[in-house]
């Protein structure tokens, strides 16, 4: 299998993420999964680990 340039492949995936175009993408595919396994399209809930909040740079002691 071939592939283009790296230049090539970072020069459109910067495009489509400026342009919002890779995360309607990742939307879209996502709420197709949930749709195919039986959920809601939209998510009513999330989870957030304790362990990994404390622990990012941004969140204050």
């Amino acid at each position: 299998m071939e592939f283009p340039p790296t230049g090539t492949v970072y020069a459109v995936f910067t495009r489509w993420s400026h342009s919002g175009a890779r995360q309607r993408i990742v939307d879209t595919l996502r709420d197709r999964l949930r749709v195919r396994a039986g959920r809601d399209r939209c998510p009513t809930a999330a989870i957030i680990a304790l362990q990994t909040v404390p622990a990012a740079d941004t969140v204050p002691r």
